[in-house]
């Protein structure tokens, strides 16, 4: 017989709309993939703010908050 240590975990599911910029940001990475290739990008809907080799190198130019970064391959 084994004894519960912890509570039952609760689960609780928020439905969320897609971020509104997220078509956009799609849009970008379509349209620029090639050209940006390897690199890490810092977009604000369909506006590049930053590219970089790292992720590192990407967080230390601009204020990251509201933005939407990924790495292109």
């Amino acid at each position: 017989m084994t004894k519960q240590i912890l509570p039952e975990p609760k689960i609780t599911r928020v439905k969320r709309s897609p971020a509104p910029n997220t078509a956009l940001s799609q849009n970008w990475i379509e349209a620029n993939r090639e050209k940006y290739r390897g690199r890490w990008v810092m977009l604000q809907g369909d506006r590049l703010l930053a590219d970089a080799n790292s992720a590192a190198e990407l967080l230390q130019q601009i204020d990251v908050k509201g933005k939407f970064i990924t790495a292109i391959y």
